[in-house]
């Protein structure tokens, strides 16, 4: 399920912005919705490096 506020936002997030939080180290996933046919993305919180020792 998703909220209005997301619609918007993945209606209207550029792909600039995308490439920014993944150069950022955020994983930047997109699935596709099959119902809608539109592109949803998700931003998980992870860096991809590891963790210092």
């Amino acid at each position: 399920y998703k909220t209005e506020y997301e619609r918007w936002f993945v209606n209207r997030a550029p792909e600039a912005l995308l490439a920014a939080l993944a150069e950022a180290g955020f994983e930047v996933s997109f699935q596709e919705a099959s119902v809608t046919h539109r592109t949803w993305f998700s931003v998980l919180a992870t860096a991809r490096s590891s963790p210092p020792p």
